[in-house]
């Protein structure tokens, strides 16, 4: 199985110049335009910039812009370096007054292996792809597409290295991509750089849930509060008007009932009583006893017959409508419960 499938593309029109990428220890680095812009200021005489992306092996191009050709008083290095371990485990470019080299270390000692490269007219102020292939025994320099030296005595060994960028001039350095092939491992400081739109999505989804479900139950709670509100109110309202109703009905019926069923109970007892005393009684003392008995009788019939049937009208009717107002009053409680529960 071969281990040298990791790839990685940074292209500054779409990533500028990341933050958590690049790490800016002196001088000038921002993106403008598509490119990452490198020089010293007057300030701190320098730029040194870093990336947090550490690689391991592989083919690496840097598609640079170098303003000037190498001249008297000029350092810049672009390639692998680490500045913890200094002189050892390093491959770059370095361009030192009048000169370009490629310049490598191993592990094991601060002595480099070291070849000047002629600088080409054609490379000043145009943006020419720099690649170092980094190998398990070697590292080869290759400008614009063309080798121009090979290491075999020193070369890093199987290490993770950060990329490194340096330049003394206050001209500026243009980095327009970086591109690794086939490295044998690489290692993102920066946690799913290239997953970043998936994770905003799923947190303002997260937080889009969030606000809805807070909406959504303090709506119910509104609503639930209003309704039960509006159910105590009708309720206690149609019992009032219920028991008032009631009342009114109770008084009417018993009247009307205890006057109708008074007349015609007198009437049907006061003749069948005087019938039956008639009978009985002597005819010198029929009439009187007749009258009196009839009278008396008639009259304590009535009353008994009106007391009682007042009472069980009343009774009835209040019963009655007491079941209608209990059956109202349930069926206002169910409305209640029903439009609660729908909120």
């Amino acid at each position: 199985m071969n281990p040298d499938h990791n790839f990685w593309h940074y292209d500054p029109k779409i990533y500028g110049c990341d933050d958590d990428i690049f790490k800016i220890v002196t001088g000038y680095c921002k993106a403008i335009n598509g490119e990452i812009r490198i020089k010293a200021t007057l300030a701190e005489g320098s730029a040194r910039v870093w990336t947090t992306t550490q690689v391991m092996m592989g083919s690496t191009t840097f598609k640079m812009t170098i303003p000037t050709a190498p001249a008297s008083g000029h350092t810049r290095v672009l390639g692998f370096y680490s500045g913890a371990k200094g002189n050892r485990d390093a491959a770059y470019f370095y361009i030192s007054g009048n000169s370009l080299y490629s310049r490598t270390y191993s592990s094991d000692s601060a002595v480099s292996e070291s070849n000047t490269i002629e600088w080409n007219s054609s490379w000043t102020n145009k943006p020419i792809k720099f690649e170092i292939k980094w190998y398990i025994n070697k590292v080869e320099f290759w400008i614009d597409g063309v080798k121009k030296s090979r290491h075999v005595s020193r070369f890093p060994k199987q290490i993770l290295s950060p990329m490194y960028f340096f330049s003394n001039q206050t001209d500026t350095m243009k980095l327009s991509l970086i591109e690794v092939e086939a490295a044998r491992q690489i290692y993102f400081a920066k946690p799913n750089f290239y997953s970043s739109s998936s994770s905003t999505s799923s947190s303002t989804s997260s937080s889009t849930s969030s606000s809805t479900s807070s909406t959504s139950s303090s709506t119910s709670s509104s609503t639930s509060s209003s309704t039960s509100s509006t159910s105590s109110s009708t309720s206690s309202s149609t019992s009032s008007s219920t028991s008032s109703t009631s009342s009114s009905t109770s008084s009417s019926t018993s009247s009307s009932t205890t006057s109708s069923t008074s007349s015609s109970t007198s009437s049907s007892t006061s003749s069948s009583t005087s019938s039956s005393t008639s009978s009985s009684t002597s005819s010198s003392t029929s009439s009187s006893t007749s009258s009196s008995t009839s009278s008396s009788t008639s009259s304590s019939t009535s009353s008994s017959t009106s007391s009682s049937t007042s009472s069980s009208t009343s009774s009835s009717t209040s019963s009655s409508t007491s079941s209608s107002t209990s059956s109202t009053s349930s069926s206002t409680s169910s409305t209640s419960s029903s439009t609660s529960i729908i909120g």
